[in-house]
């Protein structure tokens, strides 16, 4: 028995961490995201193209585009995003 309740103490003290680590991670997923819309909104591209990997795709309704493609498009002024935080 006392093996039982020091096995279950390891594994429900052992496994604090990892949810503190995962509530992290996920705020931190969430803020990216939200500082993306931002700069999608203001336009500052310069910020996306550190954040967009090389190698990225966009899909949107009206055809898929590369990373170069994008941030012309985020840059242009016919393209209006609105930020919502």
């Amino acid at each position: 028995m006392k093996i039982v309740m020091i096995s279950f103490m390891l594994i429900l003290f052992g496994t604090q961490p990892c949810f503190a680590e995962k509530a992290s991670f996920k705020k931190e997923v969430i803020d990216i995201s939200k500082f993306k819309w931002q700069w999608m909104a203001d336009k500052e591209t310069a910020k996306l193209e550190q954040l967009f990997h090389e190698d990225s795709k966009f899909v949107h309704m009206g055809g898929t585009w590369k990373k170069k493609e994008e941030l012309d498009i985020i840059a242009s002024p016919l393209c209006q995003h609105s930020c919502r935080l």
